[in-house]
């Protein structure tokens, strides 16, 4: 993932710089499986997603990109051939794999945007293209020339990455 500014140099940064916590609380409300110790892979089912990402954009945080996981439960193993990717966490109905080829970023115009001049309404603008990316997303062909796409029923999930400082942990 590209760096972007540093707390001096970043409008954006500077108004989260005390929201750390509220952060926090977003992930521990919202997200199933958080890969790492940082704010990238924040893994959230299809159900939750969009209010996780309307959660965040309310509270100021921007979403900078976006992995994918294949939710490799037993049933989704039978019905859809999973699981589509590499390793990763575990769940209490199976596993989520890494797609790790596959990540849709925010421009660096748009980020610098947000570096010289956070403004709420270009954040909102942002997010909510992130938010229709996911809607239409789709990864494939697969091998059986199928597509995976963003349904309640598939395996299909977001990783959602949110840009805060570097120096940040959870």
């Amino acid at each position: 993932m590209r760096y972007f500014g540093t707390m001096a140099q970043s409008a954006y940064l500077d108004s989260i710089a005390d929201k750390q916590g509220v952060l926090d609380a977003l992930v521990r409300r919202f997200a199933v499986s958080v890969v790492g110790n940082g704010y990238i892979d924040i893994i959230v089912t299809t159900d939750r997603c969009y209010d996780f990402i309307k959660a965040l954009t309310e509270t100021g945080f921007l979403v900078e990109a976006l992995s994918w996981w294949c939710h490799a439960t037993d049933e989704n193993k039978k019905s859809l051939g999973c699981p589509h990717g590499y390793g990763g966490p575990m769940t209490e109905a199976g596993w989520f794999s890494e797609m790790s080829h596959v990540i849709d970023e925010v421009s660096e115009v748009e980020c610098a945007t947000l570096d010289a001049q956070c403004s709420e309404g270009e954040l909102r603008r942002i997010n909510e293209g992130i938010a229709e990316l996911i809607r239409c997303k789709q990864i494939g062909p697969l091998t059986d020339g199928s597509y995976l796409k963003l349904t309640p029923e598939g395996c299909l999930t977001p990783g959602i990455w949110v840009r805060v400082p570097q120096s940040w942990s959870r």
